[in-house]
């Protein structure tokens, strides 16, 4: 088993058409980017990561259950709002620019809901690293699958 935790965002394209700018969202965030790619090739996976009390929360959170991670783990926080990613694409080369004022992947809760076993990789995300908050969250989840 891979469990991966960290983020989950969404990921916002961006392109002018008829004059007017038309934006889509993809789900993202490099640790549910591994689990949901696992589970899409018949692996095992779960996925814990934590995103707003809004609206791409709720996005989010809906159609990350699309992906049949076996062990999918999103919880809600008003601390925090969902992370966004603005992606541009200029010369074949991706750059991102996140808000995140504060981000809700920095609110994880006490409570690890998964078990780990003896051989199971553990993957965490580096987003959560960017704040004390989030810093202390991944030390407490680091000793729990030590």
């Amino acid at each position: 088993m891979i469990i991966c935790i960290g983020e989950i965002l969404l990921d916002i394209y961006g392109e002018s058409k008829n004059s007017s700018l038309v934006m889509n969202g993809k789900l993202g965030g490099a640790p549910f980017n591994v689990a949901a790619n696992i589970a899409l090739n018949g692996g095992s996976s779960s996925f814990y990561g934590v995103v707003g009390n809004d609206f791409f929360g709720d996005y989010i959170a809906l159609e990350a259950s699309k992906y049949h991670i076996k062990n999918l783990k999103i919880e809600r926080s008003d601390e925090g709002n969902t992370t966004l990613a603005y992606v541009s694409n200029q010369k074949g080369e991706r750059s991102f620019g996140f808000v995140r004022n504060p981000g809700a992947d920095y609110f994880f809760g006490e409570d690890f809901p998964f078990e780990i076993k003896s051989g199971d990789i553990v993957h965490f995300g580096s987003l959560m690293l960017g704040k004390k908050k989030g810093r202390v969250a991944f030390n407490r989840l680091y000793k729990l699958v030590k």
